[in-house]
């Protein structure tokens, strides 16, 4: 279960070499992919009254999510790749965020 924190943020480190340890790319992509999928196929399903879809949808994503993570191993990193993300990285998506908020249209609620 450690595994589901090792993030670029806060790597893990292995207790024999102490090297840091984080998700690989490919764990990020199945991740993005069962979840996104999930979203789209509860969408659909909540669009068409059909709890199959979703019933589905939910297995489908648990099974890859569990799948990524027996599978697909941790890959180390460096410190100074960890140091970047921690001061480029996160600030940049804050900005992101703010920006994106910032330019979201607003829709008015009343029909």
């Amino acid at each position: 279960m450690q595994t589901l924190r090792a993030t670029t943020i806060s790597p893990l480190t292995c207790p024999h070499c102490g090297t840091l340890n984080v998700a690989s790319w490919w764990a990020v992509a199945v991740s993005l992919v069962a979840t996104l999928g999930a979203i789209a196929a509860w969408t659909y399903a909540l669009l068409a009254e059909n709890w199959a879809v979703a019933i589905v949808a939910t297995i489908v994503a648990v099974a890859a999510i569990w799948a990524q993570h027996r599978y697909i191993s941790l890959v180390p990193i460096s410190e100074r790749s960890v140091r970047l993300y921690r001061r480029i990285g996160l600030p940049l998506f804050v900005l992101f965020l703010v920006f994106w908020f910032w330019l979201m249209p607003e829709s008015p609620h009343v029909p």
